[in-house]
């Protein structure tokens, strides 16, 4: 039985908490959130022993073992690092950190401690993302895009210090989740893009991008917020081989399969019984591997978290020297 305390009392956290509530396997225990009502509120919406305004009250109770981290970006190093120390797993909502030597800090902390930690990436778990590895292991073409209507500016997301912006912020899904349908990790990054919907602020908030793997393959990114996409929906990735292709779509509820290779092309539906966008599987594997000992299967590490964040920053140097960046991961 994993005892769970809860730093970060948010929309996020609380979408977890719906699925922890009927899971087997781990108790709630510990609320905290800089706005003490909301950490109040989880107490009595989902049970367990306490909640505080203060994250270290969580970090200093012996009777939890693991963390969830849901709070705003900026925070998740300091929070990271000091949950490692603590001798506390981690399940840290992405990005995992907002710089690459901020990762690095989390990265050392959680090797140092031997604690466990799994970045958020939900789409992971999403039945029909499992079903593509399945179908398609090694693609060699691969496409990701996640585009949604204008943030807002007082969105905290989407502030430079808070949140860091879409390509950071949403990016990281799309950049994680094209490395791990490749199975092979990113080499080299170009793209091209701008302050295209917010002119008033100091990052590039919409790209097109391209991924070279040291498998010799290659993704295609389109990342922002200039317009939702109805078509195929805020989530679309696609994948192929020789003989083989798979389209994702409608939030990956949905996904066609074709080509010659095929034995049974057509339309794929996520199951009724899963959530199709990943969240009750990742908590699941968070709870089942702590519980068991073994390592995750389907899970981000701390190392995919920082691979999701150092591409997102060397698309932006790419966007700004308009020169190919190199990864060393």
């Amino acid at each position: 039985m994993i005892t769970l305390g809860v730093i970060g009392c948010g929309n996020m956290a609380r979408n977890h908490m719906r699925n922890a509530v009927v899971m087997d396997g781990i108790r709630l225990h510990g609320y905290a959130d800089v706005f003490p009502e909301a950490a109040t509120g989880f107490l009595n919406e989902f049970g367990g022993a306490y909640a505080t305004a203060h994250a270290n009250d969580i970090l200093a109770d012996d009777a939890i073992d693991a963390v969830l981290i849901s709070t705003h970006h900026d925070t998740h190093v300091t929070l990271g690092v000091a949950a490692a120390e603590a001798g506390k797993h981690i399940l840290m909502e992405k990005p995992m950190s907002m710089t690459v030597p901020q990762c690095d800090a989390v990265v050392e902390a959680v090797e140092e401690a031997g604690v466990r930690l799994m970045t958020g990436f939900k789409l992971r778990f999403a039945p029909l993302i499992q079903e593509t590895k399945r179908l398609v292991p090694e693609p060699f073409l691969l496409v990701g895009q996640m585009m949604c209507n204008r943030w807002p500016d007082t969105s905290w997301a989407a502030d430079p210090v808070k949140g860091g912006g879409n390509i950071l912020s949403q990016g990281c899904h799309t950049f994680d989740l094209v490395c791990y349908l490749a199975g092979s990790e990113p080499v080299e990054v170009f793209a091209v893009g701008g302050n295209y919907t917010h002119e008033n602020k100091t990052y590039p908030d919409n790209l097109a991008g391209i991924i070279r793997f040291a498998s010799g393959a290659a993704a295609s990114i389109i990342q922002g917020d200039a317009a939702d996409s109805t078509a195929v929906s805020k989530f679309f990735f696609e994948v192929f081989d020789n003989g083989t292709s798979v389209q994702l779509y409608d939030r990956l509820h949905r996904a066609t399969v074709s080509g010659s290779k095929v034995e049974e092309p057509g339309e794929r539906y996520a199951p009724d019984d899963a959530d199709p966008e990943g969240l009750q599987q990742e908590l699941a594997e968070f709870v089942t591997c702590l519980n068991s000992g073994e390592p995750w299967r389907i899970g981000a590490d701390q190392f995919a978290g920082r691979r999701a964040t150092a591409v997102a920053h060397a698309f932006f140097t790419a966007i700004e020297t308009g020169q190919p960046q190199g990864l060393s991961l």
